[in-house]
């Protein structure tokens, strides 16, 4: 790490993401530069950290913003509908855009995993955040254990992250040099009550992912997995959708029971359209499954 690099990271118990987001802020030196190449001052410095440590302060882990089935005929979910075939279903949530298997029986689901090159993002003066992940749980219940990459522009500059979540704790970060055009891999499996989280990215150093956790098999239920690109949830509400051109998620595959497979082999698929706060339009749009039902590609519209 470098000595101009300072990571918020004692205070990250508090950040929420899909269910608990963490924000790292970095802090530059005079004269340094960022990743995204726009040079920092002292002053742009200090005030990045001061907003982080506010921002840290307001942060409680909270539940997560399930998605919301649209009613038949309201909203844009209702106009969009892809998919007519393998129990798909269209609806509509306020942060979440991707595709998800969900079960009645607890302890059902075992893994998840999928693939990704990190999205570039178009900044502005207004800060906003994108996180893309693979995980378990959090479409039913308040549990999740996930990991992904989160993307924030703070300032005008882009900053992009790796990072592991497992109930109850909140979001851990990880890697703090991941770049636009990485290529992502990322999995959660389960073995009874231990869950296995690891995201490699094969293009840059030091961002991957391999931790082990514990979870009573009472306390999380097993009963859904996700492939999603989300706004993060701050201290004011959602976070604005950062502006990007499309996410593609490749090679997504689950296992529950006695199936495996991709993500159509279960009998509940959802199709998830991230909508506005009022349900008047999209903000990001997932497309249709591929041929194989291993992929999809979501496109953004708006932020807010």
């Amino acid at each position: 790490m470098s000595g101009r690099l300072r990571t918020v990271l004692a205070s990250l118990g508090a950040f929420g993401l899909g269910v608990a987001l963490t924000a790292v802020v970095m802090s530059w030196g005079a004269g340094a530069h960022a990743p995204d190449g726009v040079a920092r001052s002292s002053a742009t410095s200090a005030r990045a950290e001061h907003a982080a440590l506010a921002a840290l302060a307001q942060m409680q882990l909270t539940a997560p913003d399930q998605p919301a089935p649209h009613t038949a005929g309201v909203g844009p979910a209702a106009a969009h509908q892809p998919n007519t075939t393998n129990a798909i279903k269209d609806t509509g949530s306020f942060n979440w855009s991707g595709y998800l298997d969900k079960t009645t029986t607890k302890n059902y689901f075992t893994s998840v995993s999928g693939s990704w090159t990190q999205e570039k993002v178009t900044c502005s003066a207004e800060d906003r955040m994108s996180s893309t992940w693979v995980g378990i749980d959090g479409a039913s219940d308040k549990t999740v254990e996930q990991t992904g990459t989160l993307a924030w522009c703070y300032e005008d500059a882009a900053y992009y992250y790796s990072w592991y979540e497992m109930y109850p704790a909140a979001t851990v970060v990880i890697g703090t040099e991941v770049k636009a055009g990485d290529k992502i891999s990322a999995s959660v499996t389960r073995s009874g009550t231990s869950y296995d989280m690891v995201l490699t990215d094969s293009t840059t150093s030091g961002n991957d992912v391999s931790i082990t956790k514990t979870c009573a098999l009472a306390t999380c239920h097993d009963t859904s997995v996700e492939w999603i690109n989300e706004r993060p949830t701050v201290p004011t509400g959602m976070a604005p959708l950062v502006q990007y051109r499309t996410w593609s998620l490749t090679g997504a595959a689950a296992a529950g029971g006695s199936t495996s497979g991709v993500i159509t082999a279960f009998p509940t698929t959802y199709n998830t359209q991230m909508v506005d706060s009022y349900d008047n339009y999209p903000l990001a749009t997932a497309g249709t499954l591929n041929s194989s039902g291993s992929g999809f590609t979501t496109t953004w519209d708006d932020s807010y």
